[in-house]
């Protein structure tokens, strides 16, 4: 465990960088890559896991997750509020988090990774 996390403290120094839409891009590659391997995924999780192949094929959740990440790119900018009161603007600022950890349960072996990676700013 601790060679992922210094791993990705690693990889984090360069991809913090990243824009925003390199991210996303990299987020279409990823639908692409579940899209074109769902079968294999699915013979996976079933010799992992042991769920049948009909419910392994379940990763069509996941891909689900992905795409939703695809078109959530906008989400990261922040936001910016003038005038909130006189002389006085407000704004946020979305910045990489880092290194987070996603704890999943069996019953959805490809829906929850994939949430915990896109839906938690984690990319």
């Amino acid at each position: 465990m601790q060679e992922a996390v210094d791993s990705c403290k690693e990889a984090f120094q360069t991809w913090r960088n990243t824009s925003i839409v390199s991210r996303q891009q990299c987020m279409f590659r990823l639908q692409e890559l579940i899209r074109r391997d769902m079968k294999k995924l699915a013979e996976n999780i079933t010799q992992e896991q042991g769920k049948t192949l009909a419910d392994a094929e379940g990763v069509s959740r996941g891909l689900q997750v992905v795409e939703h990440a695809c078109g959530s790119a906008s989400l990261l900018l922040g936001e910016h509020l003038p005038n909130v009161a006189k002389d006085m603007d407000t704004y946020s600022l979305r910045v990489p988090l880092g290194v987070t950890a996603g704890i999943a349960p069996f019953n959805f072996p490809a829906m929850i990774p994939c949430g915990c990676s896109t839906g938690f700013g984690c990319w």
